[in-house]
């Protein structure tokens, strides 16, 4: 669903409460990477358990952006970009265009470059066999290639890599 800003203004952007953000609030967040953009539509994503995810269509800019807002662990976002910036070389991921500020209140996010497609888990509901035979099979090419980095210790990581 697309949500508005005449929406957004009728308090009817957020989902039935089940997000913490809205229209107003994407604007204050988008506001210190993109200065004078507005959001002219947002769509909250489905499919996340533990953060909130939209993408954003901005005044002025051709293609949108995602922004993912870390509700239960904020400092996951800076471990998500650390991540994704260290196999950026090895497998495809979406460019990490801005990481909020770790005191940013009242949510810390990422903003990141939206790349279109079609969900592994649709494609395997509603694709052709042969779709899904090649979805398959580079998901387990790209599985191969993270398993092939190495890191000092096992555990969890930190705020940062």
């Amino acid at each position: 669903m697309w949500y508005s800003l005449t929406q957004a203004a009728r308090g009817e952007a957020q989902d039935a409460g089940a997000s913490p953000v809205d229209v107003s609030a994407l604007n204050e967040m988008l506001a210190p990477a993109y200065p004078g953009q507005r959001v002219v539509a947002a769509e909250l994503l489905g499919g996340g358990f533990a953060n909130t995810v939209f993408k954003v269509s901005l005044s002025n800019m051709d293609a949108p952006v995602v922004v993912r807002v870390y509700v239960r662990d904020p400092s996951a976002a800076y471990r998500e970009a650390s991540i994704l910036e260290l196999v950026k070389e090895r497998v495809p991921v979406p460019e990490v265009l801005y990481v909020s500020p770790e005191a940013r209140e009242p949510h810390t996010y990422i903003i990141m470059r939206w790349v279109g497609g079609v969900p592994l888990d649709q494609l395997l509901a509603e694709g052709a066999s042969s779709d899904a035979r090649r979805a398959v099979r580079a998901t387990g090419s790209v599985l191969a290639r993270l398993q092939r980095f190495r890191f000092a210790r096992s555990g969890f990581f930190g705020s940062t890599l």
